[in-house]
């Protein structure tokens, strides 16, 4: 009988310390609890701060007669180049203010630096003597800075950049296309000694998209969008009226809900967490966001001054240049495209056509573009 009563003991002990023990690692738990919610919550608001911090994308656009593939020729405008950084401004920053007319709340502001080449030549790069009757060889290389405000509510978009920059031998253009056809095993271009003279290149251009037409799902958005742009300064005095038709699937966005080009890379498709907060998915997982698009754009073009055919402002003594009377006076503009793109970058190949920019033009250009844009 003792020796039960000392068992009844033992196990009452027992189980007064386990009960204390779990009451005790239940309030540890509870506290523990609160501590994750409480830090999940204060890294949830931290995130979604962060997620709405100013973004950032490098865009590298390369346009050559020669991602013509099959069709490719060595003519006229055959080689530019262009190296951009774009970063989102904070939503607090007053630029739209310089636009009251077209921008007010909700605008998305971007700023942009770049540095760039244009190339143009001849017909026919093997001949080293002058060519009359055609295109004079021409290099330009600039920086620029710039701005976008883009209003998705208004669907407006207005681009502003300025170029500094140099025309001439001091412009690399033979340098550079020189190189290039060593690379692929080309002919060498022989016609650069004949290339217009140095000058000093400053140009502003100004572009305004408004759109006018649109219908969406979520898979299924297109868009139609008329714009202007005006360029003046030392190298460019055009002026252009033309359009973008868009259509967008899988995951679609329409043109104005993110403002970096035609394929851009569309909103971040993250997942949802709430209506006010998501977040972006892994890379790979990524993919099955994708987004594809095609696109048609076309351009009247008013041209009063093209350096690259009759010659810098303060170097008008060129070997060779083209009469003004035999510059055309207007020339169109065509291209069209596809682009693929998913939360973390962007791939866009497209062609342009430029009728004839001078009388004794023997044919149309073509070139082909290719856009690769990253977000950082």
């Amino acid at each position: 009988m003792l020796q039960n009563f000392n068992h009844f003991i033992v196990l009452k002990k027992a189980y007064w310390f386990w009960y204390i023990q779990t009451m005790k690692n239940l309030k540890i738990a509870k506290k523990l609890i609160i501590f994750i919610a409480a830090s999940f919550y204060t890294t949830l608001i931290y995130s979604q701060e962060y997620e709405y911090k100013p973004k950032s994308v490098v865009r590298v656009i390369t346009e050559n007669d020669f991602w013509m593939f099959k069709n490719r020729t060595d003519i006229y405008y055959t080689q530019g180049l262009k190296i951009e950084y774009l970063k989102d401004l904070p939503e607090t920053a007053k630029f739209s203010k310089w636009w009251p007319f077209l921008f007010a709340n909700n605008t998305q502001n971007i700023k942009g630096i770049s540095v760039g080449q244009n190339l143009y030549t001849s017909s026919d790069i093997s001949i080293p003597s002058i060519m009359e009757n055609d295109r004079p060889y021409g290099a330009w290389l600039y920086v620029s800075i710039g701005t976008i405000s883009n209003n998705e509510n208004s669907k407006k978009r207005l681009t502003t950049n300025l170029y500094l920059g140099v025309l001439g031998p001091i412009a690399l253009g033979e340098e550079v296309q020189s190189t290039f056809h060593k690379w692929i095993d080309s002919t060498p271009p022989e016609g650069w000694p004949n290339q217009i003279k140095n000058d000093v290149g400053i140009n502003f251009s100004i572009k305004y998209e408004k759109g006018i037409f649109s219908l969406c799902n979520e898979n299924f958005n297109f868009d139609f969008v008329p714009n202007m742009e005006l360029q003046t300064g030392t190298v460019f005095n055009i002026v252009s009226l033309g359009s973008t038709t868009r259509l967008s699937i899988f995951n679609s966005s329409n043109y104005f809900e993110n403002a970096f080009g035609n394929g851009d890379i569309p909103k971040l498709f993250k997942t949802k967490v709430d209506k006010t907060f998501s977040k972006k998915p892994s890379f790979f997982k990524s993919f099955k966001m994708s987004n594809f698009s095609v696109f048609i754009g076309n351009s009247v073009n008013l041209v009063m001054w093209n350096s690259f055919l009759q010659g810098g402002v303060f170097s008008q003594d060129s070997p060779y240049l083209v009469e003004n009377n035999d510059v055309k006076r207007l020339y169109f503009n065509f291209d069209y495209g596809i682009s693929y793109s998913n939360p973390y970058f962007n791939l866009t190949y497209s062609r342009v056509l430029r009728t004839k920019e001078f009388e004794q033009q023997e044919r149309n250009h073509k070139w082909g573009k290719f856009q690769i844009l990253i977000k950082l």
